[in-house]
């Protein structure tokens, strides 16, 4: 899709826009905590020992603080970190 269709599909469809607003801001907090991973290309993030406990407890915290929202503790769990989508799925959730 082109950029100016993208465009007219996000600004008729403001779902859209919000989701791609929070994965670009979720992009920005996960490059500051790990710049050496390639989120947009890894779906293991946990298994494949990508992200350690220490990453996902900065990552909660930086996620909590810069959008304003609260990640209950049971959340807090490997699977909901594999993968950009997942993280996304949770931050929806909470």
């Amino acid at each position: 899709m082109g950029s100016a269709a993208a465009a007219v599909e996000e600004s008729s469809c403001p779902g859209i826009r919000k989701e791609n607003k929070m994965k670009e801001k979720l992009m920005e907090i996960l490059e500051d905590i790990r710049p050496d991973i390639d989120f947009e290309d890894v779906d293991n993030l946990v298994t494949g020992g990508y992200m350690k406990s220490f990453d996902i407890l900065t990552l909660v915290s930086e996620i909590e603080a810069e959008l304003g929202i609260e990640i209950p503790v049971e959340d807090v769990v490997p699977d909901h970190f594999e993968s950009v989508d997942a993280m996304l799925k949770l931050i929806e959730r909470s």
